[in-house]
């Protein structure tokens, strides 16, 4: 995203798929620092580090900190998980959202799906199965079963709480309670209801998709080593064929083949739980063949017994010229595995959870800017609150299978708080969002040093932005006291941001600032994103790893963005909430956000470099490799120049 500050809502970014051929092409060859991923790296490390990738499915070279690090909890929800779940940034030009890139659907794709009304979910009537061995979740490949087995059980092997049977009400579109129903495999019938646990997942694969479709390689041909590694160990697959019936046993086959090569515990533990239905999805006679048929995307049904839609499984490291598009990988669909276990875990932690809870919107369909009137708590109870979060829900607002529902952007979203004088003028900014491409998300942002605006209480105007794309909002702001022994007591802003070029730092001047003498920490808090692509040779501010040094009273204190320009610096975040598979480039590291995901504050504490009670000298230069970023040419005529978005403020904790 770039430009001047204004009010126009604009898309943030999206490559289109040649322009995205030739940066590839140009990271590949030159390494010159005018590359698409990983500038200034040499030739020689970068096709090393592309060969590895190809082969063992990542890129150590790339520079990502997510891969494999804990959730820290600051991603987590807040509010209950539920059965139906639930902007442009101003830069001077008005855009038109499919101007100059695409929605990252192939060619002649046509994804609209039916209209969520499938064969009502009834319980299948077909025999329920009777058997599990919880040595590997069911009976070894081929076995006839022998005996029920209170499933249970497994959960305890994976040291899971386990859940009952949901009595509904059931029914068969997106975000709705799965109901019963039973599967023939090659390895017996299999039925949902006598099967769950209420601690596992379950993915239903189908041998083609609109988004698998027209690559030289089918999917189900290679890269299932690589989904099994990528798995947690709680998940079941179903593989289901819509056309030919053989697909489904060549895969056993193959898959097979690879687990008879693991140690025998690994090899069971996966054999039951890798499935491969001996019908045809038109042949079941339930809502599952329906759903597997149309939309036909694959599906799953997670851990709160919700019916799912998979995204896009397209691999960054597979461009494909002659589709001018990424081709899959079968390993992708363990993204949404591993995105339904940190909705677990959000819901779980939210359960546990009572906070005072101001409501913006309520599953309210809402596009552009809208500003509410809301009721906060009185002055003396927001002095009891340490703690604020923001909780943001953006579903589809139609139905049908998400990428003909969801806006196809990735859109910056905002919330501003309106000054109480003037409730015209609303610049605080205390959240920001980036919208993903065709699909819907919830998240959680700590946003705890925005009471510093909040202390009166009282009824407050805020300002949401949810972009010129209609979503179906859920925001709400939740208060709690955490026994923090202090909370945030006042603020001064500090720097905005704007045009990332040569003039960039000439007009920040030292800010001076008195800290109050009570004041028990000092933080900068600092909400930065980069954007700009295409037409600069580093591709900034989105995909360059832009530094911004802040220096209080001599002591420097750094925000940087490592992963910016990674092939997968996003994707490796999907543990952490980014939300998977999203049907455009939402895999590459961005300079301080990724598409479907909320922007984290940046927060740093200065409190040892302040002086407590007087005043505080503060400066502030945005970098590019330790230096003022100069923007030189491309040559490329699709994108905008580099930008970047920020709001900074000094915050007083007493």
């Amino acid at each position: 995203m770039a430009g001047t500050q204004d009010t126009s809502r604009h898309r943030v970014s999206f490559f289109s798929r040649k322009s995205f051929a030739v940066f590839s092409a140009i990271y590949v060859v030159s390494g010159d620092g005018g590359s698409l991923v990983a500038p200034r790296r040499s030739p020689v490390v970068i096709v090393l580090c592309l060969a590895f990738y190809l082969c063992a499915f990542g890129c150590a070279c790339s520079g990502g900190t997510g891969e494999g690090q804990p959730d820290s909890g600051v991603f987590q929800d807040a509010r209950p998980e539920t059965t139906d779940g639930a902007s442009g940034v101003p830069d001077g030009a008005e855009r038109d959202a499919g101007a100059d890139g695409d929605s990252g659907l192939p060619p002649d794709v046509d994804v609209s799906g039916d209209d969520g009304e499938r064969d009502g979910g009834e319980p299948d009537s077909g025999p329920e199965d009777t058997g599990a061995g919880f040595d590997g979740g069911e009976t070894d490949a081929g076995a006839a079963d022998t005996g029920w087995v209170d499933p249970r059980l497994i959960c305890q092997k994976l040291g899971l709480p386990s859940a009952e049977f949901s009595p509904g009400p059931y029914g068969t579109a997106r975000r709705e309670v799965a109901g019963d129903f039973t599967l023939p495999t090659f390895e017996g019938d299999w039925n949902f209801g006598s099967r769950f646990s209420g601690c596992e997942t379950y993915l239903f694969i189908p041998e083609e998709t609109p988004m698998t479709r027209g690559f030289p390689t089918p999917w189900w041909t290679q890269d299932f080593e690589m989904l099994i590694w990528n798995s947690p160990r709680n998940v079941h697959y179903f593989f289901v064929a819509t056309a030919d019936i053989s697909s489904v046993q060549q895969m056993k086959t193959r898959l097979h083949a690879f687990l008879d090569l693991l140690d025998p515990a690994e090899r069971d533990w996966w054999k039951g739980r890798v499935h491969f239905v001996s019908k045809t999805a038109s042949a079941l006679g339930n809502w599952v063949g329906s759903y597997a048929g149309s939309p036909g995307l694959g599906f799953g049904v997670d851990r709160f017994q919700r019916i799912r839609d998979f995204g896009s499984p397209s691999d960054p490291m597979r461009y494909n010229e002659s589709a001018q598009w990424f081709e899959p990988n079968l390993s992708y669909v363990a993204h949404e595995a591993k995105y339904y276990e940190f909705e677990w875990a959000r819901g779980q932690r939210l359960a546990t959870e009572n906070p005072t809870v101001v409501r913006l919107f309520d599953k309210e369909n809402v596009q552009g800017v809208v500003e509410r009137d809301v009721p906060f708590p009185d002055a003396a109870s927001m002095a009891g609150f340490d703690t604020i979060e923001l909780d943001l829900t953006a579903n589809c607002p139609a139905a049908g299978s998400e990428p003909a529902a969801c806006g196809e952007w990735d859109y910056v979203q905002a919330l501003h708080l309106c000054d109480t004088a003037d409730p015209s003028k609303c610049d605080v900014e205390i959240g920001r969002w980036i919208t993903s491409y065709a699909r819907e998300g919830r998240w959680l942002t700590d946003a705890s040093q925005a009471l510093a605006f909040l202390e009166g209480g009282g009824t407050r105007r805020l300002r949401f932005d949810a972009s010129g794309q209609k979503y179906a909002v859920t925001l709400e702001l939740r208060l709690s006291n955490r026994g923090k022994g202090m909370r945030p007591g006042g603020a001064v802003f500090l720097f905005s941001g704007g045009a990332f070029d040569a003039t960039y730092n000439d007009k920040y001047q030292p800010a001076t600032v008195a800290v109050p003498a009570d004041a028990k920490r000092v933080e900068i808090f600092a909400v930065i994103t980069g954007h700009g692509f295409g037409v600069e040779k580093e591709n900034c501010a989105e995909f360059c790893a832009h530094e911004h040094h802040f220096d209080v009273n001599g002591t420097k204190y750094v925000k940087t963005n490592p992963d910016a320009g990674s092939y997968t610096g996003c994707a490796e975040n999907v543990p952490n909430g980014v939300v998977p598979n999203q049907y455009g480039t939402w895999f590459f590291g961005r300079g301080g956000w990724c598409p479907g995901y909320n922007v984290s504050p940046w927060v740093a504490d200065v409190t040892s470099s302040a002086v407590v009670g007087g005043d505080n000298v503060i400066t502030y230069r945005g970098l590019l490799y330790g230096a003022p970023y100069v923007p030189e040419p491309s040559g490329g005529t699709s994108g905008f120049p580099a930008n970047v978005n920020m709001t900074s403020y000094l915050v007083f904790w007493k």
